[in-house]
């Protein structure tokens, strides 16, 4: 158990690095069964300053997997094992499915293509696109940040255009839950399954969708028309008309 923060030499019940769980991601996934009930502990984190690690419980049959956290003492009596390629499957539908999330097949955003360059999370400011393998939302069709965040949720502001941009409706998961998800399916990404999706879809508000995380101060406001353009390859891919 740690005394105190590793970052900011605090207690951990009033760090608010130390109560975040996402601050201590394992660099290595490691697998784990109990001989109880044979269940499986995917560890998703070192040993927190709370003296647990969060992991993902996937019991025998595979059916019912949950994001959760166990005393670090309930691992001494797992042993170890090899995650298979069938169960990376498994947890990349599951991330996907409980996220609310698509592999995107082609870029989100036509900002991607201008001098603007890609689009930034509204939330942490990281660059979504197509080539950093920024993840979609089946909700709003723009990218999800590493964060949990979507287009879904922003509280509104001006576009990169200058344009003022309405409040957006909750997201389909709460973003300090979606992360994980996206955490999982990035880790286990199979990217031979793209999705190709035009971003067509009409906003709530003023029959326009965004098809990029956006940001108060730059975001990438969708048209609802999309225009198809050749790649480099020759091949046509049909995006967004921003």
């Amino acid at each position: 158990m740690w005394k105190k923060c590793p970052k900011y030499d605090l207690s951990p019940a009033y760090c608010e690095h130390c109560k975040d769980p996402f601050n201590f991601l394992s660099s290595a996934t490691e697998l784990r069964i109990k001989p109880s009930d044979s269940s499986r502990l995917l560890l998703l984190t070192a040993e927190t300053p709370m003296g647990v690690v969060h992991v993902l419980r996937i019991p025998r049959d595979g059916r019912g997997m949950e994001l959760t956290e166990c005393p670090v003492e309930e691992l001494h009596s797992c042993r170890s094992a090899e995650i298979s390629a069938s169960l990376e499957a498994q947890v990349r539908e599951f991330a996907l499915r409980e996220g609310h999330l698509f592999v995107p097949g082609q870029r989100l955003t036509y900002r991607e293509s201008t001098p603007e360059g890609p689009p930034q999370c509204w939330h942490c400011k990281q660059t979504l696109s197509y080539e950093r393998g920024s993840l979609g939302c089946t909700k709003c069709r723009s990218y999800v940040c590493q964060c949990g965040t979507c287009w879904e949720g922003f509280p509104g502001g001006l576009t990169w255009k200058k344009e003022y941009r309405g409040p957006q409706g909750p997201p389909p998961v709460p973003p300090s839950e979606r992360r994980w998800y996206v955490y999982l399916a990035r880790k286990f990404a199979d990217r031979t399954h793209r999705v190709t999706t035009p971003c067509s879809n009409a906003s709530r508000s003023g029959g326009r969708r965004e098809a990029s995380t956006p940001s108060p101060s730059a975001v990438d406001p969708a048209r609802s028309s999309a225009r198809s353009r050749p790649s480099s390859q020759g091949l046509r891919r049909t995006a967004c008309r921003l």
